[in-house]
């Protein structure tokens, strides 16, 4: 009789966990708002800059900023302020290329905020 019972409940726990797997994984959560700026909208932003940095950075400083390939600085030392690191990317410095034409200025911008994350 358990053999039965046990045959009759599968299907029933199959869907049970098949519904929980599917509810995980929708993308219709909504990220709570913090000061009336909807938490996603920081989300794309950080990652833009990340995106940018490790298409056209990573190169030569590594997507963690410490490669050091061509001379690169090692960006988790780094103690440039925002400004400045937002200069060396417009103009460059040493074997650092400029940018300033590759970027449009608030692309400039979310990549420099990017690079102040990797600091330890």
């Amino acid at each position: 009789m358990k053999k039965g019972l046990k045959m009759k409940c599968t299907p029933l726990i199959l869907a049970a966990v098949t519904a929980l797997i599917f509810a995980s994984c929708s993308n219709n959560q909504t990220a709570p708002a913090t000061n009336n700026t909807d938490q996603k909208d920081l989300y794309k932003v950080a990652d833009k800059g990340r995106i940018l940095f490790e298409d056209r950075c990573a190169t030569c400083h590594g997507n963690d900023g410490t490669a050091g390939i061509s001379n690169a600085k090692n960006l988790q030392i780094s103690r440039l302020d925002i400004s400045a690191i937002k200069q060396q990317i417009n103009e460059g410095k040493n074997g650092m290329p400029p940018f300033k034409s590759q970027f449009a200025p608030e692309d400039i911008d979310k990549i420099a905020e990017y690079v102040m994350t990797l600091r330890k």
